[in-house]
């Protein structure tokens, strides 16, 4: 199989190095838009902070996507 050699490392790095690519072109198209690298740093940090968030609500609580808002409605309720 073509995946039964890969090391951690390998795939650690592979994965850095296309988050890499990915930041550069949000960054760079944010930048060409606006005229300002920091938007474009901010920008690509809150949309990473958004998925990860939202990747960690399905992982812990799967079924569930709107987990946070239901618990606030609960604690309001009681």
């Amino acid at each position: 199989m073509l995946g039964d050699n890969l090391d951690v490392s390998v795939v650690k790095y592979g994965v850095m190095c296309i988050f890499s690519v990915l930041a550069f072109i949000i960054v760079f198209i944010i930048k060409l838009i606006t005229g300002s690298y920091i938007a474009g740093i901010i920008i690509f940090v809150v949309l990473i902070w958004i998925l990860i968030f939202k990747i960690g609500i399905t992982i812990m609580y799967p079924g569930s996507s709107n987990y946070f808002t239901a618990d606030i409605e609960i604690r309001i309720g009681s």
